[in-house]
């Protein structure tokens, strides 16, 4: 694929006069360049002191030490496009040591793509235990053969991927991108896993050793947060009435329950424990529990249950303990 650099460009500012030329799609590995014009409009040469690039991959070529009074110069500025997929920009800085010298900034940036291109290059996910998370990137083809497909290989049993292959660009606009291809990446935790987890996905081409990772940072963690996490009720005697409170906040506002009356509380402490609402405004949900034992039972072990119906929010199991005696 070459690249035309075309007549050279001139933008005018005040100082520092800023020349910008942009490649569009650059193959990585790739080397393009591209002419600017200084000009020196003043009455006296300008003297160059100072060249600065702001990375190795550009630099400056054919510029003359000097440019007279009234005259200008073309300067090649060369990029060397790196291997990542990345929209790139840098520039190279001129000065000069006359007073009435401009400092000239030459700027060039380009849609940098490797033959195999994936985008996003990386995901981060965040998903419920036992809940559902889909997110999607795109494969492209810069490669120079049009590939009779892709394969997907996720490094994990409970990431599952699906591949779509989207319509390719008009041959007549003669793109450098040959294929794309979409592919929808489900991930689906298990509702005992509540952690983080790295991963990532291959991405190749059958019959060739073309191959690229996206690499997925997966958290796993529950919708709420239960605050205390457990329902500690202390030391009671029978018939002795105990309340406490407990408060769910949600970490995510589109997680937030819209209507309280979908939500089912379960426990198995019999009507000795009585669970409803006293607040469910914002994130932050307000639980009232009241226990009134009915005889002297020793240890107290239940748990509460909250199911939030017609969502895909996994159900909160809050433990009840305390000590019941004469």
């Amino acid at each position: 694929m070459s690249i035309e650099t075309g007549s050279p460009t001139r933008v005018h500012a005040i100082n520092p006069i800023v020349l910008s030329h942009h490649f569009g799609v650059v193959r990585a590995g790739q080397s393009v360049e591209h002419a600017f014009t200084v000009s020196n409009p003043s009455k006296e040469d300008w003297t160059v002191s100072r060249i600065v690039n702001s990375c190795r991959c550009t630099f400056a070529k054919d510029l003359p030490s000097v440019i007279e009074a009234g005259s200008s110069a073309d300067v090649r500025v060369v990029y060397d496009a790196k291997g990542d997929a990345r929209d790139d920009s840098t520039t190279v800085r001129i000065a000069f040591k006359e007073r009435s010298s401009r400092t000239f900034t030459l700027q060039v940036s380009a849609n940098v793509r490797p033959p195999l291109t994936i985008l996003p290059s990386s995901l981060h996910v965040s998903v419920h235990p036992g809940g559902s998370h889909q997110s999607q990137v795109e494969v492209q083809n810069f490669s120079d053969v049009v590939w009779a497909g892709i394969s997907v290989k996720p490094s994990l049993d409970w990431i599952a991927a699906e591949i779509v292959q989207l319509p390719a660009p008009d041959p007549a606009e003669n793109s450098p991108l040959k294929q794309r291809w979409r592919v929808a990446l489900t991930v689906t935790p298990s509702h005992s896993l509540l952690t983080s987890v790295q991963a990532n996905v291959a991405v190749s081409v059958p019959d060739t050793s073309t191959v690229e990772y996206v690499p997925l940072s997966i958290n796993i963690r529950t919708a709420a947060v239960v605050i205390p996490s457990e329902l500690f009720l202390g030391r009671t005697t029978p018939s002795e009435e105990t309340t406490k409170y407990t408060v769910l906040h949600f970490r995510d506002a589109s997680d937030i329950p819209k209507d309280v009356s979908l939500i089912t509380i379960e426990h198995n402490l019999g009507d000795e424990l009585q669970v409803s609402w006293t607040q469910h405004d914002g994130d932050r949900w307000k639980l009232k529990s009241t226990f009134r034992p009915n005889s002297s039972r020793g240890f107290v072990d239940g748990s509460i249950t909250i199911r939030f119906d017609e969502s895909d929010l996994p159900p909160l199991s809050i433990p009840v303990r305390g000590i019941v005696e004469e």
